[in-house]
């Protein structure tokens, strides 16, 4: 219940925080997502459980959630997860830069 008084925000994108090395990765791509004119946010508690982040996300309604884990990192690469088909694909980041509108980011 804790976030249960979130209503629909304006973010457009989430990055999962899924610790110091993960974070000091997204904060680049996160601004170039801002960069584009996507309301972007970073969950700020590098030490919350996935679910709690995927929680939230739902809580407010954010349709996509970008997820960086260390295998994404050594690939270069980023999860994106659309939260309202619950599809996932491993994607470069480049391609949503490129795709956002057609990504569903727009």
């Amino acid at each position: 219940n804790l976030f249960k008084d979130v209503d629909k925000s304006s973010t457009e994108v989430l990055f999962l925080n899924l610790g110091s090395k993960e974070e000091a990765y997204l904060l680049p791509l996160a601004n170039a997502l801002r960069a584009i004119g996507i309301n972007t946010e970073i969950y700020p508690d590098n030490n919350a459980k996935i679910k709690k982040q995927m929680d939230y996300a739902n809580k407010k309604r954010i349709a996509n959630v970008i997820i960086i884990g260390e295998d994404e990192i050594a690939a270069e690469k980023v999860t994106l997860k659309n939260m309202e088909s619950g599809t996932q694909s491993l994607v470069d980041f480049s391609d949503i830069l490129a795709n956002y509108k057609i990504m569903h980011l727009s």
